[in-house]
């Protein structure tokens, strides 16, 4: 019977308008945007807030940017190790300011990414889903909300995050006077540009931040794999940086390295981590510079000598990158700290 209603009702003409008048009754009720919104995927490419539910549905959507609006999102740390928990910040600026015009986000695990990774935890101000996998405000009058981020206690690799934010204007009704916007550069892009984090396997310990990159992204440096004597496979890993650029590996054995800041030569911001002994020549591979798309997977090969067993090695990545406005237009990664066995 179920499916022959469905059936039924999915040829009237209605059912696009009823969904309009509900939606628009039900936030009235709810007081709008007051508790979010939680759809898995909602933040991904093409789609937001200001396209679903109470502020925007159908033909009343607006598309993405106005106004000065911009998304930004400050992890703690971005680099990770297994079952590390940091903060989140997602603040939202511009867009509709004037009095009382709420505001909210949402943001979600996923975009083909194992979510086993890591889960959200909320904050006072917001609420997760079920799995964790998708978290979204609880109170409208902020315009920055700080929540929780636990990496995964046995599984590793790249988590990304994708973030939408929309300023309301108060008047309880799905209008395209509802301005939002995704997490990126180009705030009238329709696509979100994820925020990246790494969690990394035992015995690969990450120090130091790296120095934001071109289009205010962040490159994120880790490794899935402990670094076990004898191993052919561990390999690091490089995210969100500039793509088909020149980068560097280097690799030290000196823990007790004093951190240099390379404001000595124009590179502000950014600190050399690692004493570099060694150096490798790379690159990273395609993408959209924008976005932050470029990416290399850096195969480092360990040697099976046992005197090397609690040995330990320090790696940081160097990013020729143009478009980052420095004197020296050089990004550097984090780095990490790897225990030999």
């Amino acid at each position: 019977m179920l499916s022959r209603f469905r059936e039924a009702s999915s040829n009237l003409r209605w059912p696009r308008l009823a969904g309009f008048v509900l939606a628009t009754a039900l936030c009235s009720l709810l007081g709008s945007q007051k508790l979010g919104i939680l759809v898995p995927g909602l933040s991904q490419a093409g789609q937001s807030c200001g396209q679903v539910g109470c502020h925007g549905t159908f033909v009343a959507a607006a598309p993405p940017g106005g106004n000065g609006i911009h998304v930004d999102v400050a992890p703690s740390a971005r680099s990770l190790q297994l079952g590390q928990a940091i903060s989140v910040t997602t603040t939202v600026t511009g867009g509709q300011t004037g009095p009382g015009s709420p505001g909210g986000f949402n943001s979600y695990l996923g975009a083909g990414i194992p979510t086993t990774r890591g889960s959200f935890v909320a904050g006072s101000s917001s609420r997760v889903s079920v799995l964790g996998t998708e978290i979204t405000h609880t109170d409208s009058t902020w315009r920055a909300w700080t929540y929780g981020f636990k990496a995964s206690a046995t599984t590793t690799g790249l988590v990304e995050m994708w973030v939408a934010c929309l300023t309301a204007d108060g008047d309880l009704m799905p209008t395209p006077n509802d301005l939002w916007a995704f997490h990126g550069y180009d705030a009238a892009a329709t696509t979100s540009t994820p925020v990246r984090l790494y969690v990394n396997a035992a015995r690969v310990v990450p120090f130091g931040t790296a120095c934001v990159g071109s289009y205010g992204q962040h490159p994120v440096l880790g490794a899935p794999r402990s670094p076990n004597l004898g191993s052919t496979t561990f390999t690091l890993e490089l995210h969100g940086s500039a793509p088909l650029a020149p980068i560097a590996l280097l690799l030290g054995a000196n823990p007790a390295w004093t951190p240099l800041d390379l404001s000595v030569i124009n590179a502000v911001g950014c600190t050399l981590w690692v004493d570099p002994q060694v150096s490798v020549a790379l690159a990273t591979g395609p993408g959209n510079a924008q976005r932050a798309e470029g990416s290399a997977v850096i195969g480092l090969p360990i040697p099976s000598s046992p005197g090397l067993s609690g040995a330990r090695l320090q790696v940081q990545v160097a990013i020729v990158d143009a478009a980052n406005g420095r004197g020296v237009p050089i990004t550097m990664t984090n780095a990490l700290d790897l225990t030999l066995q």
